[in-house]
């Protein structure tokens, strides 16, 4: 993972790595945004989420047209979570059907957290 992202972004002081991380509290499965979100400064993104495989697997790629979030939320049970979010703006190339399931137009701009 670590090889990829080298590969892609280069190496050096600039880089910055963010994870969605449970602050305090337990991992929850509803939440709440209780504050707007801090754009991360950037111009090239790569973003590794996990996939569903019997072990730990990531997939990495590189994003364009996208920006990403930190973002506070809390959950019912009153954990609090720094969130990472993701919007692409660049959404041409996206699976039609995503845009009827959301209920937006085709090439509307997507936000979405990552686990």
């Amino acid at each position: 993972m670590i090889d990829f992202v080298i590969s892609e972004l280069g190496s050096g002081d600039y880089l910055k790595v963010i994870a969605t991380s449970v602050i305090d509290g337990k991992q929850e499965t509803a939440y709440k945004i209780t504050a707007q979100g801090t754009e991360v400064p950037g111009d090239k993104l790569v973003i590794c989420h996990p996939l569903p495989y019997p072990y730990t697997v990531f997939y990495c790629h590189e994003v364009k047209a996208s920006n990403a979030y930190v973002v506070p939320l809390v959950g019912k049970l009153g954990s609090i979570v720094k969130a990472v979010a993701v919007c692409h703006y660049n959404t041409d190339h996206f699976d039609p059907i995503l845009f009827k399931m959301l209920k937006v137009k085709p090439g509307s701009p997507l936000c979405h957290f990552l686990p």
